[in-house]
């Protein structure tokens, strides 16, 4: 089977590129620039947006077509990449937000059609690492992609469209805000050494998580905090516990004070027994996150 990587140079495209060379498919690629060190057969220079002759022609005779742009990219190219594929072919698209792609989704195509969410870095690797996944039409093909997955080590829920939104506000939406506004908190405090001797170990678990995020492309996180349905009441919930916050402090609360601490620890503890062996991890031993 032949199949094509949309935004192919990008990580998440050689992601997947090394993922379908080892299912032993020919490779093409496309891309606005080159990239000759992934394992493609074929690689065609082109803007998304505007295909080739090339292009057009690698599309129609694909069994499967890996879409790895950003989110508004693939809504705009949608109709002319479907109006393209075989009848039989596989969609796979890597978009973070689900809703309205997976409904345009529905709508166009009558391929086999997977949506899914790289919970991770694509520099990870698929081993160990969480994959989200929404099978708008399900088949063979769709099926095998997702065995492929985890094949190559990865953990694969399955959700709807909804239930993807619903559960990445907290996993990505809310975490990405937090480490973001952490780093412009940071900026502008602006100590003169980032010293890991002068450090806790969860001062130490952020400041690599920041950089990390830093660090990656920031359309992935503009996107999600843009697009995603439930962003807006997140960072308003935001701005709202961080007034009760300060009014808590600023009244001498106490009181008020732990007892938020302890609701917030009840929480955790009931819905994820895991989370000390985590911090275990995380914190270099330390069995609860405490300074």
């Amino acid at each position: 089977m032949e199949a094509v990587v949309l935004g192919g140079a990008g990580n998440v495209g050689r992601l997947f590129a090394t993922l379908l060379h080892a299912e032993g498919l020919r490779l093409t690629g496309i891309d606005v620039q080159p990239d000759f060190a992934s394992p493609y057969d074929t690689f065609i220079e082109c803007d998304v947006t505007s295909l080739n002759n090339d292009s057009k022609a690698a599309i129609s005779t694909a069994g499967c077509v890996v879409v790895c742009l950003p989110e508004s990219v693939v809504l705009q190219v949608l109709p002319s990449i479907a109006a393209l594929m075989p009848a039989a072919a596989l969609w796979v698209d890597t978009a973070p937000v689900k809703h309205d792609l997976c409904s345009a989704l529905a709508r166009l195509l009558v391929s086999e059609v997977v949506s899914i969410n790289p919970l991770f870095g694509p520099d990870l690797g698929f081993a160990g690492q969480n994959v989200a996944a929404v099978t708008v039409t399900d088949g063979p093909k769709a099926q095998w992609f997702l065995e492929s997955m985890r094949s190559a080590g990865a953990n694969v829920v399955l959700l709807t469209a909804d239930a993807h939104d619903y559960m990445t506000a907290s996993v990505q939406v809310a975490t990405h805000a937090v480490l973001i506004c952490f780093g412009m908190v940071l900026k502008t405090l602006a100590p003169s050494v980032l010293s890991l001797e002068f450090s806790t170990p969860p001062y130490r678990m952020l400041l690599s998580l920041l950089h990390r995020i830093s660090s990656a492309p920031p359309h992935v996180y503009w996107s999600l905090q843009r697009t995603h349905p439930h962003a807006a009441q997140v960072r308003a919930l935001f701005a709202e516990i961080s007034r009760l916050f300060q009014q808590l402090v600023d009244a001498n609360d106490e009181e008020g004070f732990a007892r938020q601490l302890q609701s917030v620890e009840s929480y955790l503890t009931k819905v994820s027994p895991d989370l000390e062996a985590i911090a275990e991890i995380g914190l270099g031993g330390s069995r609860r996150m405490k300074p």
